[in-house]
């Protein structure tokens, strides 16, 4: 038995690199999402523009839970980086959604606009009280990892 979380993601973060240098750095998977996604274990390039993220593993209850992810990364210059899941390899989850640059004022500012979904293996009668823990949960990942790249995008 299985229980499903979505999570909706959208936030900005403000940067002093030019919308340039933000995309050829966010581009750039390999150099930009291990330092910056917290709780990230394994981030592992499988073909061009495929990577596997596997996640620490989080033990509540009794129940341990490990997030797998395949997906594709596609930089579209000038300003936006497609993210999708492939189908195959040991996935839990469909992570779809892009990262969009843009101007604002004398900043850039780098939007993250994701959308999650997971199937957690635990037992049905869980949902009501794992969903909005899991939810929320992820919503901080996502909240730290965007403040993470965040510093790693001011001089």
């Amino acid at each position: 038995m299985a229980v499903k979380v979505e999570v909706n993601y959208c936030n900005s973060v403000l940067c002093d690199l030019s919308v340039p240098e933000t995309f050829a750095y966010l581009a750039d998977a390999e150099k930009s999402v291990p330092p910056n996604f917290p709780g990230l274990e394994n981030f592992t390039k499988s073909g061009t523009d495929l990577y596997h993220w596997e996640f620490e593993k989080v033990g509540q209850g009794g129940y341990d839970i490990q997030i797998h992810l395949a997906t594709r990364i596609i930089p579209k210059a000038p300003d936006q980086i497609q993210l999708s899941s492939i189908a195959g390899g040991k996935s839990n989850g469909m992570l779809q959604g892009h990262w969009r640059l843009g101007t604002k004022g004398e900043k850039t500012e780098a939007t993250f606009d994701i959308k999650l979904d997971l199937e957690l293996p635990l037992p049905f009668f869980l949902k009501a009280v794992a969903a909005p823990v899991a939810q929320k949960e992820l919503t901080k990942l996502f909240d730290r990892y965007l403040t993470n790249v965040g510093k790693a995008l001011t001089k």
